[in-house]
């Protein structure tokens, strides 16, 4: 089971959040998202404050809301988010099946916005399958837990880039931008970013 990040409404989403599009920009050279593209997202709840993740986003000239695309499987959440923001695409359901079955797959960044242990390795294979319809020049984030706090094992940014990429064809695929601390709620993370080059 995946667990979806909550409150977006706070100075460390926001400082992920641009952290994210300074990743995007250095990898692609695009200072927007182009209109082309989509930005994809697990929504959880988007409010109307200037901090939620769509308003932020779009406030900053990044994106137009046409161009965001948020996925959850509480429909109960997608309601809300389509009274909030009428103009975002909005898709209540697994994550997986509405990559498959939506329309025009296009995104410029894909933003897997979850709570997840490195070893676990359902969410690591559901990563790699995410990845893989991801078109050139799309920015994947991912968020794991890089440590074993029952072991005391702090896993290294190899040890993931060997757990996802498990064949050298899917390696060659992509290129690891970076990491960002990420210090949620619960337990701290790291933010990875990948480039689909080819």
């Amino acid at each position: 089971m995946v667990a979806l990040t909550k409150n977006f409404n706070n100075i460390i989403k926001v400082s992920i959040r641009q952290k994210q599009v300074n990743f995007y920009k250095k990898a692609t050279g695009n200072n927007v998202l182009p209109p082309e593209r989509q930005y994809w997202t697990l929504s959880h709840i988007q409010d109307i404050s200037p901090e939620s993740e769509i308003n932020w986003l779009y406030n900053n000239g990044f994106l137009e809301k046409s161009q965001f695309v948020g996925v959850d499987n509480d429909e109960e959440k997608i309601l809300i988010n389509k009274i909030n923001h009428p103009e975002a695409k909005w898709v209540s359901g697994d994550i997986l099946q509405a990559v498959w079955n939506y329309e025009n797959f296009n995104p410029g960044i894909f933003y897997f916005d979850t709570i997840s242990s490195i070893e676990n390795q359902q969410t690591i294979a559901l990563t790699r399958k995410l990845m893989s319809p991801c078109p050139i020049e799309n920015v994947f984030f991912a968020n794991f837990v890089m440590r074993n706090y029952r072991r005391n094992i702090y896993y290294t940014e190899n040890a993931l880039i060997k757990s996802l990429f498990n064949t050298n064809y899917l390696r060659s695929r992509w290129e690891f931008c970076g990491s960002c601390e990420y210090i949620g709620e619960k337990v701290p993370m790291k933010t990875f970013a990948f480039f689909r080059v080819k």
